[in-house]
């Protein structure tokens, strides 16, 4: 009877003061209306290790949160943070206790609390925040969104002011997925060069264009378990003058596939004549989703064709991505070497990304 009320929507600043205590919040919601709780105090530099939970009127759980992940907070080993989203089953009077989990309290314990309608958003994170390429090559980065309040759209990424001739290959980041690894196709330079580039990500979100810069970032790893996305201040690119002139890759075929499960597709690209220098040309998916392999390579002086084929068993229908192919090849020591005739494997470039969709039925 004692609970504050709130007329929605609402950011409370708020404080647990004592260990033990409870703030409890209510207000009045419409059936079928969706609301967001969210608590911000980690990310504040409050000690504060938040529980959010939302009952009816007559104290019955609808929803509960204690920690929830942020990929944006950087370096914080901790998500102690809540947030929920729960659909109001019926038309009255609702309530939100906001406690510490740990029973811990005192002056420094504040927080920021946000009650409202959903507000869909997004982030972008894209790392890693320096690319180095030699003139005309393809390199993989990745890039990460940071959905917020439900948002689950297709972001559409490209590159803003980038210098003639760089170009993106497997540019959106599809519906319902956090990450994508795409490509960055640098052009031929006579000398070393050093750009910064900025890179947008286009969604459609509550019916309106929404377009969001991504942020530079390095993931981290602690513990070799949890990643971090520490935020830099831009996005480089290094371009070696190796050779002066080349010729980039490029897909021949079509730069979409789509596949059934257990379905193949065929690949053709040109490849730099620099390439054939190597012996042994192999070509491989760098981190791709589980399912997927190259066979039946061929090398010809027109560049390479290859086979995608998928396993009926790992990939999902409606699955959709990119692949990066990367591309090996073997050098000979030279017979006056200390090493004479020792083979060594490297490898030396990428083919621009391929998207690919997985269409019918297993």
């Amino acid at each position: 009877k004692d609970a504050q009320p709130l007329k929605l929507p609402v950011i409370v600043n708020g404080r647990i003061n004592h260990p033990g205590e409870v703030d409890v919040f209510r207000f009045d919601g419409h059936s079928g209306d969706t609301v967001v709780v969210e608590v911000i105090a980690r990310r504040l530099d409050s000690p504060f290790d938040s529980a959010v939970e939302l009952t009816d009127g007559a104290g019955r759980r609808i929803a509960f949160n204690d920690d929830h992940d942020d990929p944006a907070a950087g370096l914080e080993t901790h998500h102690a943070d809540s947030w929920l989203m729960a659909a109001l089953p019926a038309s009255g009077r609702y309530f939100i206790k906001v406690f510490d989990v740990q029973h811990k309290g005192g002056p420094e314990y504040a927080y920021r609390l946000r009650i409202s309608a959903p507000r869909p958003d997004f982030e972008l994170r894209a790392s890693p925040s320096s690319l180095n390429a030699v003139g005309a090559a393809t390199v993989p980065f990745t890039v990460t969104a940071v959905r917020r309040d439900g948002f689950t759209g297709d972001i559409a990424l490209a590159l803003k002011d980038a210098p003639n001739g760089m170009r993106l290959s497997g540019a959106v980041l599809p519906a319902g997925q956090d990450q994508v690894r795409l490509t960055l196709t640098v052009p031929p330079v006579t000398a070393p060069a050093l750009t910064t580039i900025r890179l947008e990500g286009s969604a459609t979100v509550g019916g309106k264009s929404v377009t969001r810069e991504a942020v530079a970032a390095e993931d981290m790893t602690q513990a070799f378990a949890w990643h971090y996305l520490v935020t830099t201040d831009s996005l480089r690119v290094a371009i070696l003058a190796r050779g002066g002139t080349r010729v980039a890759s490029r897909i021949v075929s079509a730069d979409h596939v789509r596949l059934a499960p257990g379905g193949t597709a065929t690949v053709r690209a040109t490849i730099p004549p620099a390439y054939r220098t190597f012996e042994n040309l192999g070509f491989e998916f760098s981190d791709a989703p589980e399912g997927f392999t190259v066979r039946d390579l061929s090398v010809g002086a027109d560049g390479a064709e290859f086979v995608i084929a998928t396993d009926s068993a790992k990939v999902r229908p409606g699955s959709r991505g990119n692949l990066v192919v990367a591309i090996f090849g073997e050098r000979v020591a030279p017979a006056n070497s200390p090493n004479a005739g020792a083979r060594r494997r490297v490898q030396i470039g990428s083919l621009p990304a391929i998207s690919f969709e997985i269409t019918g039925h297993r």
